[in-house]
């Protein structure tokens, strides 16, 4: 399954591949979403469900890239299906941890505990990737929390630091064990 609002794609991309103009939740604004992109009113849902209505059992390969939607990705897991991830071998997620992303106490909690929460279900990272997001996301740099807890990102008494957007691949035990 495909899902992205701000594009008009064929629903067959690949025999294997069905698209849909979907957007996943996001906590608070989208920007994509208030510039009209995609031309239309988005629907939302969530990850679990729309895995529960397409009938899925078992995901292999999950990945976000969504400005936004990774954040409610870890909300809607707690408050809808919290057995969800052991039902995923890999899970590659771009997080957003500029202020332009992360702006609100909710955010930040949503961004802290997805961690905790990939462990928990049996994930360990085994790839990650700093890249810059756009200037104007750069510039407001991230939250003081952000940076007391160690994480590098944005921009630190003016001077860069590292880029805003992560990129993180996640595989879960039973998968890398299955490998040996």
């Amino acid at each position: 399954l495909a899902f992205d609002p701000t594009v008009n794609h064929p629903s067959h991309l690949h025999p294997l591949v069905t698209f849909h103009n979907i957007g996943l939740n996001t906590v608070g604004a989208n920007e994509e979403k208030d510039l009209n992109m995609g031309g239309e009113d988005w629907w939302y849902t969530s990850v679990t469900n729309a895995v529960k209505f397409f009938d899925i059992e078992y995901v292999d390969v999950l990945k976000l890239d969504c400005e936004g939607c990774e954040l409610a990705f870890t909300r809607d897991i707690i408050a809808e299906d919290p057995t969800f991830l052991s039902r995923v071998s890999q899970f590659a997620v771009e997080v957003h941890v500029s202020k332009a992303w992360i702006k609100t106490d909710e955010q930040l909690y949503y961004f802290a505990i997805m961690f905790p929460l990939l462990e928990e279900a049996g994930f360990h990272l085994v790839s990650s990737k700093v890249n810059t997001c756009s200037k104007k996301h750069e510039d407001y740099g991230c939250r003081q929390e952000l940076h007391d807890w160690g994480y590098l990102c944005g921009y630190t008494n003016r001077q860069k630091v590292t880029g805003s957007c992560h990129n993180f691949l996640f595989v879960r035990d039973d998968r890398r064990k299955a490998k040996k």
